[in-house]
């Protein structure tokens, strides 16, 4: 009797185990790329928007990564952000979710006819503009190709709705603005980037905050301290609880390389070429020179010995505080994204 019941017992869990894998064979089967087996739910269901599965039976869909999104349900791999925008966070749901610039310009008035989305430079513009406006960020539009003749910077916001007989019907090239827009430069004392978050928190108004005097009397991410303790952008959250906006990143270019003439780089980079430790601009020794804050802060020049272009000589350089060598090149690299990305952690 024993070992009837032990061969009972024996068979009834063969059995589960054959129905286990015929449910299991039945999920490979029926749940195909873009959807997942959910725990104890025997029918497939399509992954949700801002995650994606590329195997078969998945039992779970991953988030989109970082500098990715899917806006549709079932997907199969995430679609790329432009290569100038980012995402804050993985799982994201929609394009809109990419930060960078973006343009758009049509063949026709009130945005009517053939409608085209720019994310990025462009050298030569062959359409006549009927109405342009620009959706994030800020652009410098030029007259003629290849970033020439005559330009004017347009932020978001703006929409000329019939451009016909001005100057945006003619634009002939335009670059974008990433630095200090899109990502902070040092420690973002000039950042103007559209950011009213910080860590998941709303940004209050400046003007609710002890720091009223020195801030733009908006809501925004900002780094008015006068102090100069803060590192990077931030902003109240309440009136006397301020906190970091993690979402923005450091700058890449113009800070880990340079690019025109080097008269907007603002990396640290202090050695020259020849390993000569640079000399502090502010100062007047072991060289006496003219370049210092007062006239020259345009171009990043300050109390520090950072390589610097005051001169827009065509690379960065500094004066050596070696008596007998006056100045030298910096060993500063030119920018391309190949290498060096624009948006950095």
């Amino acid at each position: 009797k024993q070992w009837y019941q032990r061969r009972v017992r024996g068979q009834r869990e063969m059995l589960l185990i054959a129905a286990l894998l015929q449910v299991s064979l039945a999920s490979a089967e029926d749940c195909p790329l873009g959807h997942y087996l959910p725990y104890r739910v025997h029918s497939c269901t399509p992954c949700p928007q801002g995650t994606f599965s590329n195997i078969v039976n998945a039992v779970a869909c991953r988030p989109c990564p970082k500098d990715q999104y899917s806006s549709v349900l079932g997907a199969v791999q995430c679609m790329s952000c432009p290569d100038t925008a980012y995402t804050v966070a993985e799982g994201s749901k929609s394009e809109d979710d990419c930060v960078g610039p973006v343009m758009e310009i049509c063949s026709q008035e009130d945005f009517q006819g053939d409608c085209y989305k720019f994310y990025d430079d462009n050298m030569k513009v062959d359409m006549t503009i009927k109405s342009l406006r620009v959706i994030r960020g800020e652009f410098k539009v030029f007259e003629k190709a290849e970033l020439t003749g005559n330009v004017i910077t347009i932020k978001e916001g703006f929409e000329a709705r019939n451009a016909s007989g001005t100057v945006l019907s003619a634009i002939g090239s335009f670059s974008i603005l990433i630095n200090d827009v899109f990502c902070y430069v040092e420690k973002g004392a000039n950042f103007r980037g559209n950011f009213a978050k910080a860590q998941s928190d709303d940004c209050i108004n400046w003007n609710r905050t002890s720091l009223a005097q020195f801030a733009k009397p908006n809501n925004l991410c900002q780094n008015p301290d006068p102090t100069g303790s803060r590192d990077k952008p931030f902003c109240y959250v309440l009136e006397t609880s301020a906190k970091t906006c993690d979402d923005i990143p450091r700058c890449g270019w113009e800070q880990d390389c340079y690019t025109g003439s080097g008269e907007g780089y603002r990396g640290t980079v202090n050695t020259t070429q020849g390993g000569k430790r640079c000399q502090n601009w502010e100062s007047n020794f072991p060289h006496y020179h003219g370049y210092h804050a007062g006239e020259y802060g345009w171009a990043g020049i300050g109390d520090h010995n950072y390589c610097r272009t005051p001169d827009k000589g065509g690379r960065p350089w500094c004066y050596t505080s070696n008596i007998l060598v006056r100045w030298d090149y910096c060993h500063v690299p030119t920018c391309n994204r190949d290498e060096y990305p624009l948006y950095t952690v």
